[in-house]
């Protein structure tokens, strides 16, 4: 639903926005504030190229310098410009000094970092200071820091989803670590056993199974896959499934995009994320909280029922973002 705030608050406005390299996500963002009147410069919150992987990987020790250099591109691109907001997406391995140097270009701009990351998988406490809002979608880093809580956003499509007839009771997707590829294989072999139809995909990159193969892991390149599921057939797949699963880390609390996107298309969803209990869209009849040591999804679970949908829209989030 669109904002009748945010056209008021970005038109005209030109945003700095820097973030992560996701799916389609960032051009999603960069399309709605564009339609609300704002000029864009997007950038990747680091290099995307092969260089990087081999140093966060391999070089470890020069990862932090490596960085410094990324942002220090990034103020030589934005010199000549001058800028109404900067509008962080996470932020790897940001330095304060990069957000003061942005002030001085741009007197008056208002700085704004949202995190879909938790603290656990990248520290950013020490940037809080540096930024005139900071919002969290991780339950526990809003808690542990005193900054606002709001999730993240599911795109219009999930709530506009067409009636198929379904044609798998579960679906599991994600982008690979290896706690999750793991995951994935005991939940194939649950499926097989009690003959529950089940689409997986898990997408690694070649350069990463690369470099964990160089690391020793040994990974059954038939349970994974990688080619990235594009945004259409993601969808076409999603609306042919009951129920979503979504499996989470210990150091994440906040919502995952797929959840998410359940939430919008008023599916059933297995999670392992206890925390899901503080949402206010809450519903045990739609949610069912698992416990991975002990995996078992109740034959009433498996029934096929809809829910109300909830607007998690770009939209709404955007404007808790800038707005609230």
């Amino acid at each position: 639903m669109k904002s009748s705030l945010l056209p008021g608050i970005l038109s005209g406005k030109k945003i700095l926005l820097i973030g992560v390299k996701f799916y389609h996500f960032n051009a999603e963002i960069i399309k709605k504030l564009e339609g609300y009147g704002a000029e864009v410069n997007f950038f990747y919150e680091r290099d995307i190229s092969v260089k990087h992987a081999i140093v966060a990987n391999f070089f470890s020790s020069y990862i932090d310098e490596w960085q410094r250099k990324h942002y220090n591109s990034i103020l030589k691109d934005i010199n000549n410009d001058h800028y109404d907001y900067l509008f962080v997406i996470r932020g790897y391995k940001m330095e304060g000094q990069f957000i003061e140097k942005v002030r001085f270009l741009n007197p008056g701009i208002k700085t704004i970092m949202y995190q879909w990351d938790s603290n656990k998988n990248g520290s950013y406490e020490s940037l809080l200071k540096h930024f005139d809002s900071v919002r969290t979608f991780d339950y526990k880093d809003s808690e542990d820091f005193h900054i606002k809580y709001i999730p993240t956003f599911h795109t219009d499509e999930f709530n506009n989803l067409p009636e198929v007839s379904p044609r798998y009771k579960l679906f599991f997707y994600g982008n690979f670590t290896l706690d999750r590829y793991n995951q994935m294989l005991d939940l194939k072999k649950y499926a097989d056993m009690h003959g529950i139809t089940l689409k997986t995909h898990l997408h690694i990159s070649w350069k990463r199974y690369l470099i964990q193969r160089l690391k020793g892991v040994n990974i059954n390149s038939k349970y994974v896959t990688f080619q990235r599921m594009d945004k259409e057939t993601y969808i076409k797949i999603f609306n042919q499934s009951e129920i979503i699963v979504d499996f989470t880390t210990d150091a994440q609390t906040g919502l995952a995009m797929r959840v998410v996107d359940v939430l919008g298309a008023g599916k059933k969803l297995i999670t392992n994320n206890v925390h899901i209990v503080k949402e206010p869209t809450y519903n045990p009849e739609q949610i069912l909280i698992v416990d991975l040591n002990n995996f078992n999804i109740p034959k009433s679970f498996l029934e096929h029922k809809q829910f109300k949908k909830q607007d998690y829209s770009i939209d709404k989030w955007l404007e808790r973002v800038f707005v609230e």
